[in-house]
């Protein structure tokens, strides 16, 4: 998943989570989706908005 909160939205509907950490149990993806909503708020070097935690160096 990147940093995209369409992207982390579709994962929690589909339960993404514990299937990809191999946990029978349900995970809480509340801080997940912290995480992803402070990236899509932060500026990137260019003045628009980031979805990508881990942008390229230029």
């Amino acid at each position: 998943m990147h940093g995209d909160p369409a992207c982390f939205a579709a994962a929690v509907r589909r339960r993404a989570f514990g299937r990809a950490l191999r946990i029978g149990t349900a995970v809480d993806p509340a801080p997940v989706g912290d995480y992803v909503a402070s990236i899509a708020k932060q500026p990137t070097q260019h003045g628009m908005t980031s979805t990508n935690p881990f942008p390229k160096a230029d």
